[in-house]
């Protein structure tokens, strides 16, 4: 397997007006390089078939409890571990990514906790500021071959509107001549900052997402290419919240599937309580967006799932790994493409 490693540079001439779907003026370069691969049994690794089914899970602040803050310890993340595997074992994805995970030591403690645990896995060291307490990395298990293992690294990035984190990206080889292109993404969260600063890291997110990924079906244009980006994107445009929210724009000819549907259905992120000032409506931030090819054959992304467990509803206060049955704020989602 062969991991290019190149440098990227962003475009530093950007736009100022607010109205260009808030991309805003940043610097540096995005470095490209493999993410870190826990394991790789390429003999265990199965064929495409007829479908594939991804899913993707922000499993809440998964880290493995070592020099972490109180109360959490290892014996949490065992315990969490625990609690996700029986999920994602429900789901049964043929391959899943994750958001909000430290390290190899915790995507490996969810991994042996499955009953039949991926023969690929591979997280990201996103870098982040020294004094910037999160190690929110992303992570892909697969029981398919997996090829061109990425990670885009925004932690070199200046300005107030570079985004945070990154992305991690590979593709699997649907049939002769056709490839699908994924990317994992966490965007800025509306927990804290000016929400125009965090709209404009979002939105500058996926500006350089689908740079790369015109980039790439650019460069490897022997074969036709269909792309899916999925994992929290921190914002829901069918709620009234969101509705001005320019997030989603530099993917507006794409395929967002969860819109139009009611939110019954795409609810990712449910209502928690206990604290009446922390009460927030339930949101679908955990979405599914493709390019146009998937819409139609020979593969069709089907209707996004949740599946509505995982997460303590009644307290807000429970902390993942403390409380057996909250094994994140967010419920894990999947789909399936088909041929």
């Amino acid at each position: 397997m062969k991991y290019p490693v190149v440098l990227v540079a962003v475009a530093l001439a950007v736009s100022r007006d607010a109205g260009a779907a808030g991309f805003r003026r940043m610097s540096g370069e995005v470095p490209i390089q493999p993410p870190r691969i826990v394991r790789y049994d390429a003999g265990a690794t199965g064929a495409v078939g007829d479908h594939v089914r991804l899913a993707s899970y922000n499993i809440e602040n998964f880290t493995d409890g070592v020099d972490d803050k109180e109360p959490r310890i290892p014996a949490h993340a065992e315990i969490q571990a625990k609690a996700a595997a029986a999920l994602v074992a429900e789901i049964d994805p043929d391959i899943l990514v994750i958001e909000e995970i430290e390290n190899e030591t915790s995507l490996e403690l969810l991994n042996r906790a499955l009953p039949a645990p991926y023969p690929v896995a591979a997280v990201t060291r996103i870098k982040s500021a020294p004094d910037w307490p999160e190690k929110l990395n992303l992570a892909v298990l697969s029981r398919l071959p997996i090829r061109g293992l990425r990670e885009l690294d925004f932690g070199y990035l200046d300005g107030i509107h570079s985004p945070p984190r990154g992305l991690l990206s590979f593709y699997i080889e649907l049939e002769q001549g056709r490839n699908l292109l994924v990317y994992a993404v966490h965007l800025k969260s509306n927990f804290s900052g000016d929400r125009s600063v965090n709209y404009a890291q979002r939105v500058n997110a996926l500006r350089l997402l689908r740079e790369d990924a015109e980039s790439f079906r650019r460069t490897y244009n022997d074969r036709e290419w269909d792309v899916l980006m999925l994992g929290d994107t921190n914002t829901d445009p069918d709620m009234p919240e969101f509705a001005r929210d320019p997030t989603l724009r530099p993917l507006g000819d794409w395929v967002d599937l969860w819109r139009g549907h009611p939110m019954s259905e795409r609810e990712t992120i449910p209502t928690r309580y206990g604290d009446p000032a922390k009460i927030f409506p339930p949101a679908a931030f955990d979405r599914f967006v493709v390019t146009p090819g998937l819409t139609e054959p020979p593969w069709v992304a089907g209707e996004p799932h949740v599946l509505q467990k995982g997460v303590n509803t009644a307290d807000i206060t429970a902390l993942p790994g403390v409380d057996p049955h909250h094994a994140s704020d967010h419920y894990p989602v999947y789909l399936d493409i088909r041929r």
